[in-house]
């Protein structure tokens, strides 16, 4: 009751799982597979980073009873995932580039159910001191804000990003938003850490009946390169 209470009246909560296990899992997975490939080029560490993300590991992390239960909890009926697990690398060097998402909201980037939930999660701790997540408190109840749809998602207008608060998440814990809810990639130049790598999904209520009435639409579709076999 109080997770559902914090994430009505704020548009985010962190749910009191652990899957610390899980995490430390999830770190030697990347660290001794995926950041091993790293090269000097920007263009393949990033799709390498991308790969991480269809890694069995990943997946199975994001099925976790616990963590559906807690969903379900929160109003989603019967959860589905209708997009991707994304991958959120944060570096100050030339693969991240100290890039980050400026203010957003992820509904206009889904179009699904209107109860859908972001589940997000990082690999180790973040901080003020670190790089994190940015969030504002309660932007939720305004539902979709005037903003601008660009390639990387919907960015709201600069006088609804005032009263931001930088998340502090420990690894494995799970942190859940309201797809209104207006946050940022937070990008520390004073970052000692050599990069931050946090998870999400987006999950949706297949019972929601306003989805229904709209024939189950959501924003993804499968799109593929036939020739890319031919580039070298």
């Amino acid at each position: 009751m109080k997770i559902m209470n914090e994430f009505q009246e704020n548009g985010f909560a962190i749910f009191p799982v652990e899957l610390t296990k899980d995490i430390i899992l999830l770190q030697e997975v990347f660290e001794n597979n995926y950041l091993v490939k790293f090269s000097d080029s920007t263009s393949t560490n990033r799709r390498i980073i991308k790969l991480f993300a269809e890694d069995p590991v990943v997946k199975s992390f994001f099925i976790n009873n616990d963590l559906l239960q807690n969903i379900k909890e929160l109003g989603v009926n019967y959860p589905v995932c209708c997009g991707p697990i994304v991958t959120h690398f944060t570096s100050l060097d030339s693969t991240g580039n100290g890039f980050g998402l400026n203010y957003h909201q992820d509904y206009p980037s889904m179009g699904s159910s209107i109860n859908s939930v972001i589940v997000w999660t990082s690999l180790f701790d973040t901080t003020k001191d670190t790089h994190s997540i940015s969030i504002i408190p309660g932007s939720h109840k305004l539902g979709v804000l005037p903003g601008v749809q660009s390639d990387n998602g919907y960015l709201v207008n600069k006088e609804y990003t005032k009263q931001a608060m930088i998340l502090e998440v420990k690894a494995g814990n799970i942190l859940v938003m309201s797809p209104y809810l207006v946050h940022a990639t937070y990008i520390n130049p004073n970052c000692k850490e050599k990069y931050k790598l946090s998870l999400s999904t987006r999950f949706d209520d297949l019972n929601d009946p306003s989805w229904k009435t709209r024939a189950y639409v959501n924003a993804y579709s499968t799109s593929v390169d036939r020739d890319i076999y031919l580039k070298k």
